[in-house]
């Protein structure tokens, strides 16, 4: 795993696995400068699927916490992964018991047209 972004307490980090093709958004979003905050982690994603050509590549979003402005950055990020050229692919993982990240993942499934967009279930 390549570290594009280091994950802090109130920023995800975001990794690339490119031998499986995917990237990993993993840990809290509450920052105080919402849009500075995500603007590397933007830049990070929207590169590294340029550079991924016409290789699909799977963004997993795996996230205990986010606040109401980290929530449309996340909404942004689907959204440029969705616009992209090449039919990537979203899983959002969260915990079986954690009912409120599931009713994200569902709501923000809905956003897309193109990208595959999965809830993965999981114990994290």
């Amino acid at each position: 795993m390549q570290v594009l972004n280091e994950k802090t307490n109130r920023m995800p980090g975001v990794s690339l696995d490119a031998e499986n093709h995917a990237v990993l958004l993993e840990g809290e979003a509450y920052p105080e400068d919402v849009a500075a905050a995500f603007e590397p982690l933007m830049t990070s994603i929207s590169t590294t699927l340029a550079e991924s050509g016409e290789t699909p590549m799977t963004v997993k979003f795996q996230l205990q916490y986010f606040n109401s402005g980290s929530s449309r950055k996340i909404l942004e990020i689907i959204k440029m992964i969705d616009a992209s050229d090449t039919a990537h692919n979203i899983e959002w993982l969260a915990d079986p018991e954690d009912d409120e990240m599931i009713d994200h993942g569902n709501r923000f499934s809905r956003a897309v047209s193109k990208a595959g967009f999965t809830v993965v279930e999981e114990e994290l």
